[in-house]
């Protein structure tokens, strides 16, 4: 009213005003009141809930309900983690329908909701749509509230509080729903272990469910497995009670007809020699009282259900055989139902059948045939048992008849050992002495007590200064027995006081080259000595005796012939003539007489150096001229420019030449032609002498270089000689390191050749050629089966050295062609082979009578070495390759091919020693 206010007007404003005040704050204390009471209302009801129920669902349904009703939000929804995607998806809402919210599934860090779970802090949004990381959804949201739920320090879900209108939220409520969001967090997990409770029990009770069963079935099924066990017991012992095949078969096929109940039952074997098929044991049919052996069956083996039996080696359990085509239907035969179980051996292979039948349809199960087949493994033991005691029985036998014919063989060996003159002992695998015979006493001077038992390193005195040398020898044969080259032996003389006794050492290796021991045979050849030393001295006294008249013999004829006594007539002439001829012909006796007493007593010497074969050939081809003319013979002689030189004795290789060049003058007829070649080949000086003579047969190509040998030939006994050219040259050519070879047919002529080696440093390489018209000795061939060039070409090296001609093949297949295309002298086989193995292309080789001859040795990394030579190997060498012991072996198989005589009246006994050999390449 425009009046100043008093003091008093003034004190009762300020009285309204401080009531009013209180109204306002009262106002605000019962709002918050109300707020603590709604909020303690909601706790109580969610205890409640947590406590009484463990209800997952109904715990989050109470939960949003009670914050959207009490709290007073228009929204809430609860997001839980899923345990299989880890994605948090709406469990819970209150205020609208959950389905609304599906879309809403978010993984941690992602949207609104994973930024919560990520971080486990509440997140206040006072306008959530605001935010980029707000999805939108059919609903009018203006702010929200979202807190974690935490449980052990991990999110497990988030819980969101949401109003319609924009606006913030104070820290009560803020504090309200995060207190709220630690109960709904126990609330979660104890309901979630209650599920994971809840599922293992009943787990669990299926477990146990499942398992009483499966025990029930194993109880069924132990059950069945002790009546089939005690049935094979049974059939078991009675094949354990005797040895009777039949009786066995028919015990076993009765407990089996009872066991499964069958009307009817029989068991089939098959012979396998004969084909057919024999009842072996019946029961209940016609075929109950069998012979023993059985009686043969009219079923063919390879048709019928018996013969897809035997063909598939497979049960047949058929439930009805008129529906089956494989049963031979017989209007008399009542069977409906039928077992058959084969009878295989250990090794698979089908010996026969079990047949079981029955009248009615499905009278066998799975039981039943387990059972058969069980015992029908145990009778195709039986059966495979009693071959093999048929076979050990027979072998048994056959050995007890051998043992007694080696018995008797021995006690025979033993006699004529003791009843021979020469002197025996027999030395054991490990050097024991083991039999020391009467004649080796009385020559040793030892007695047989001393001798028994010891070691031969004990006794090395029997065997002289080449003692230590023949220990080395013997060591050898006893590591690599296939070294050694058959009819191989070491020898020597020993000067006992006033004895000399000849010694042999050979070793015994058996056919698969096991070293056995050692035979040291003893001859007193002090008489033979005696004579020989008497010989040579007579032949040494006489022949220089004889040198002496025949001196003043020869002197005096060519001074009558030269008319020193005056002129001479013509018979005069010609007798003297016939003096001098026979005068040279007792000469040339003379000095070969000469030359065999110094070969023998070994008293030759020789003068080994560089020889000019050149100048040796034109020296003898120019002294036998002027005979060759005499006679008319053409004489000619062939070398080749760049001829080496030779390594030799010029007088002894002259002698030689001589001699050959001096026979082929005296046997070719007048018109005809002596040559003389030289040539280098394989190594070696070689020197051929051709003639057009009259030859020389094949059997006397064998004698002619035997001392005093001629052919019986009138056109050879017509010509002066003495028979001991030939066997001087062969000495002679052995002293100096070659060898003498001679090829002839009768009427056509023959060629000497000789070889010596050639001179320190002189080429190898072939120079020349041999004779024509005659062809120089092939070569061996080997041929090398591996597929590893490097062992290939160290093998052609080394060959080829030695004069082999070499082919090569890298597989199996590629062998036998090769093998039977060239047929060589030697194969060389490796096992590892890319197609077939060595082994087998052995036995194919053997099985070929192209190829059975040719001899193979094995040259391989596999350690069988047994085996190859079971299967007909003439050697076995392990890589890496010892090439002397390599060569050894080569040259040994090679020189070991030729022609056996095999002399025995048993025909059985030659055809084995026929094969033996033929598998060994002879």
């Amino acid at each position: 009213d425009g009046r100043i206010p008093t003091r008093a007007s003034l004190e009762v404003l300020e009285l309204f005003a401080a009531q009013i005040a209180l109204a306002i704050e009262n106002q605000r204390l019962v709002k918050s009141l109300q707020l603590q009471l709604n909020t303690v209302s909601l706790f109580n009801e969610l205890n409640r809930s947590i406590t009484a129920k463990l209800d997952l669902p109904l715990v989050l349904n109470t939960v949003v309900q009670a914050v959207t009703n009490l709290l007073n939000y228009d929204y809430a929804t609860i997001f839980l983690q899923e345990r299989e995607s880890e994605l948090f998806t709406p469990r819970a809402s209150s205020g609208y329908d959950l389905k609304v919210a599906h879309q809403l599934s978010t993984a941690s860090g992602e949207s609104l909701i994973g930024a919560v779970a990520q971080t486990g802090m509440p997140l206040v949004l006072d306008d959530i749509q605001a935010d980029p990381r707000y999805i939108p959804i059919d609903l009018p949201l203006g702010s929200s509230l979202m807190v974690p739920l935490m449980a052990e320090g991990r999110t497990v879900g988030v819980l969101t509080a949401d109003r319609k209108t924009r606006g913030d939220f104070s820290p009560t409520e803020v504090a309200t729903l995060m207190a709220l969001a630690d109960q709904i967090s126990v609330a979660v997990e104890n309901a979630r272990l209650f599920e994971e409770v809840r599922d293992l029990s009943e787990d669990l009770e299926q477990r146990v469910e499942e398992r009483t069963k499966e025990l029930g079935e194993a109880l069924d099924s132990l059950r069945v497995e002790r009546d089939r066990a005690g049935l094979l017991y049974r059939i078991a012992s009675e094949m354990v009670a005797s040895l009777d095949i039949d009786r066995v078969l028919h015990q076993a096929l009765v407990i089996l007809s009872n066991a499964v109940h069958a009307t009817r039952s029989s068991i089939l074997l098959l012979d396998n020699e004969t084909g057919y098929l024999y009842y072996r044991a019946a029961v209940g049919g016609p075929e109950e009282s069998l012979p023993p052996g059985g009686t043969r069956s009219t079923l063919d083996r390879d048709t019928g259900l018996i013969g897809w039996i035997l063909k598939n080696r497979q049960s047949a359990n058929i439930s009805d055989v008129r529906q089956d085509g494989r049963w031979l239907l017989h209007e008399a035969d009542t069977t409906r139902s039928i077992l058959a179980v084969p009878i295989l051996s250990p090794s698979g292979e089908a010996l026969g059948a079990i047949f079981l039948h029955a009248e009615a349809e499905n009278a066998f199960d799975e039981n039943d045939q387990r059972l058969v087949e069980a015992a029908a493994v145990q009778l195709g033991n039986a059966l495979n048992n009693a071959e093999l005691y048929r076979l050990i029985r027979e072998q048994t036998e056959r050995l007890g008849a051998m043992l007694r014919t080696q018995q008797i063989e021995a006690a025979k060996n033993q006699a004529v050992l003791e009843g021979i003159a020469d002197g025996v002992m027999v030395t054991d695998a490990t050097g024991q002495v083991i039999l020391f015979n009467a004649a080796a006493e009385q020559i040793l001077s030892v007695t047989r007590e001393q001798a028994i038992g010891r070691h031969l390193d004990e006794m090395l005195g029997l065997y002289g200064l080449q003692a230590r040398d023949w220990l080395q020898q013997v060591q050898q044969w006893q590591e690599t027995p296939e070294s050694y080259a058959s009819g191989k032996f070491l020898a020597e003389r020993l000067n006992l006081e006033r004895r000399v006794v000849s010694v042999h050492l050979s070793p015994v290796i058996s056919q698969a080259h096991e070293f056995l021991g050692m035979v040291s045979v003893f001859r007193d050849v002090t008489a033979e000595v005696e004579a020989d030393r008497a010989k040579s001295d007579f032949v040494s006294t006489v022949s220089h005796e004889l040198r002496t008249p025949m001196t003043a013999v020869k002197g005096y004829v060519d001074l009558l012939l030269m008319g020193t006594t005056g002129q001479l007539n013509e018979m005069q002439t010609h007798f003297l003539n016939v003096i001098k001829a026979n005068s040279d012909r007792l000469a040339s006796l003379v000095n070969d007489l000469l030359d065999i007493s110094r070969i023998e007593t070994g008293k030759i010497v020789l003068e080994l150096q560089q020889a000019d074969m050149k100048d040796i050939i034109e020296q003898v081809v120019l002294t036998m001229i002027p005979k060759a003319e005499e006679k008319g013979l053409h004489i000619d002689h062939v070398l080749p420019p760049r001829l080496p030189q030779a390594y030799g004795d010029p007088a002894r290789l002259t002698q030689i030449l001589t001699n050959l060049v001096g026979n082929a003058y005296k046997y070719t007829p007048p018109g005809g032609e002596v040559s003389i070649h030289a040539y280098v080949v394989n190594g070696m000086f070689h020197v051929a002498v051709a003639d057009t003579g009259i030859g020389i047969s094949s059997e006397d190509q064998r004698k002619i270089f035997e001392r005093f040998y001629r052919v019986d030939d009138p056109l050879v006994q017509d010509v002066a000689g003495t028979g001991l050219g030939l066997a001087i040259t062969l000495s002679l050519i052995h002293e100096l390191g070659g060898k003498i070879f001679v090829e002839s047919e009768l009427g056509e002529g023959s060629i000497f050749t000789f070889t010596i080696p050639l001179a320190e440093g002189e080429s190898t390489e072939p120079v020349g050629r041999p004779p024509e018209g005659f062809a120089l000795v092939s070569p061996p061939t080997v041929l090398i089966v591996d597929d590893d060039p490097d062992t290939v070409g160290l093998l052609r090296v080394t060959l080829e050295k030695e004069g082999c001609r070499i082919s090569t093949a890298k597989s199996g297949e590629e062998a036998l062609h090769m093998a039977r295309e060239q047929h060589p002298d030697l194969i060389s086989l490796d096992i590892r082979l890319p197609d077939l193995d060595g082994f087998e292309v052995l036995q194919l080789l053997k099985r070929d009578s192209q190829t059975a001859d040719i001899p193979v040795m094995f040259v391989s990394v596999v350690p069988d070495v047994e085996r190859g030579l079971q299967l007909g190997a003439a050697a076995y060498l392990s890589k890496p390759l010892d090439m002397e012991q390599l060569l050894e072996v080569v040259d040994r198989i090679l020189s070991s091919k030729g022609t056996v005589l095999v002399v025995e009246a048993d025909k059985q006994i030659l055809i084995v020693l026929r094969e033996a050999l033929r598998m060994q390449g002879v």
